[in-house]
């Protein structure tokens, strides 16, 4: 009996042993699809969202072609002083040809050789254009080395200003390639499902992290990755909306312990979320039934009722603020900060602050 007991307890360690390895395998499995997936969307990221953003690439190059043609009037304008010292020195030279013209004209009429003293005069116009020719040979010859020169100089600053404008060109058909590759994401929403792909990756880690008995490095790795996507992205619709007039303005919060960015919006009765952040939050059994929020202008949508359990912005917290389910609208925003929340403080906004939105308890409370 003792012996079938050691054997039937054998059995039983090497079923649980196997159990807890195809767990572990499937759980390995899975996180390779997680990492690829993030590996996807950092791409993406990288692409469209890291590095200098559109507006400031489309700045710098209309700066670039500011400085080009700075530089093109600068150059004009050394060609112009080079142009003019050139003809003060041909000025002799072109005088002296004139001269020599003249006295070539006069010498085409031969005098008659018994006519002494009109002999003498064409012999005079003859010697004086001999030295007239060599003096203007003298000068040709350094003008021509001016000449040279300057010519010299007009095909360097031509090849330097036909360089400057390849690269301009170049430079310019990069920003052109890369709004028009951002359009194109942006013109079938393609963006807005990039930014939900994440959220709902993190809402799938999460749920991973909850269902698990034990840490796992490399599932907390993961979080933190699509964690970071999000700050990044955060950032990145806060620093368009900041260069933009008359931008949104978009604060940053918390919904219990998980990073949010909201739209700042006044006449928006709720506080809005998506779905894929409801699952974050592991709060999708708190979704309640069909509703319409009335935003700002009057604009009317249609959503889920949900209750946020608490919602920290600038330094202030309330708990169990009404607000309502509906879509991604922007990329790096979660949602609206609307009247449920707003309407239970004294606020003020400035957008030209770094802190753009203060509140105060309002009296009473």
């Amino acid at each position: 009996m003792r012996q079938h007991r050691i054997a039937h307890l054998a059995v039983a360690v090497v079923f649980f042993t196997s159990t807890a390895g195809a767990a572990d395998y499937a759980f390995s499995a899975r996180m390779r699809e997680y990492e690829k997936r993030l590996d996807d969307l950092e791409k993406i990221l990288e692409r469209y969202y890291r590095g200098e953003s559109l507006d400031d690439a489309h700045t710098r190059v209309n700066d670039l072609v500011d400085e080009f043609n700075e530089h093109i009037e600068m150059k004009n304008a050394e060609l112009d002083r080079a142009k003019a010292v050139l003809d003060l020195q041909l000025a002799p030279v072109k005088k002296l040809g004139e001269r020599i013209a003249v006295i070539d004209k006069q010498l085409k009429s031969v005098p008659d050789a018994s006519n002494g003293a009109a002999v003498r005069r064409y012999n005079a116009l003859v010697e004086e254009r001999n030295r007239l020719v060599l003096r203007h040979n003298n000068l040709n010859k350094s003008a021509k080395r001016s000449v040279e020169v300057y010519n010299a100089q007009v095909k360097r600053t031509e090849a330097e200003i036909e360089l400057a404008r390849s690269r301009l060109q170049v430079e310019k058909a990069k920003v052109k390639a890369r709004i028009d590759d951002f359009e194109r994401l942006t013109g079938a929403d393609t963006d807005i499902a990039f930014y939900t792909a994440i959220n709902a990756t993190l809402a799938q880690l999460l749920d991973e992290k909850r269902k698990r008995t034990s840490t796992s490095r490399r599932l907390e790795n993961a979080i933190a990755r699509v964690r970071a996507f999000r700050r990044e992205l955060g950032k990145w619709a806060t620093k368009q909306a900041e260069g933009r007039e008359n931008g949104l303005v978009i604060v940053e919060a918390r919904v219990g312990d998980e990073p949010f960015w909201f739209i700042l919006d006044t006449g928006a009765m709720q506080t809005t979320i998506s779905k894929e952040m409801v699952a974050a939050l592991d709060m999708i059994d708190k979704i309640g039934v069909e509703t319409k929020l009335v935003l700002a202008g009057g604009k009317k949508i249609k959503g889920n009722r949900f209750t946020f359990p608490e919602v920290s912005v600038a330094g202030r917290t309330e708990k169990d603020v009404t607000g309502v389910v509906v879509p991604v609208s922007e990329v790096g925003v979660d949602g609206l900060l609307g009247q449920s929340f707003l309407k239970r403080f004294v606020y003020t906004v400035d957008e030209d602050a770094r802190i753009k939105l203060r509140l105060k308890p309002r009296p009473g409370r």
